[in-house]
């Protein structure tokens, strides 16, 4: 269990559901295997039971994105 301050905020930089080999760096393919992969919409899924809701996805990179939480109330 965590604990959370008033205001506090939660996020999770994850890769996008895309193939392995779509994601190059250096022309090398990067990251997790691509059944690990999880579009935004698994990410809130699988937070949100923890009392946690989201607050809005951001992209961070072209193979990332970011989606903050905030406590629910």
């Amino acid at each position: 269990m965590f604990g959370f301050e008033a205001g506090g905020r939660f996020v999770i930089v994850n890769w996008h559901a895309c193939a392995r080999e779509e994601t190059l760096v250096l022309g090398l393919p990067r990251g997790p295997e691509t059944e690990l992969r999880l579009m935004p919409d698994a990410t809130i899924t699988s937070v949100t039971p923890s009392g946690l809701r989201p607050i809005t996805v951001v992209e961070v990179s072209p193979y990332h994105y970011g989606v903050i939480f905030e406590k629910s109330r």
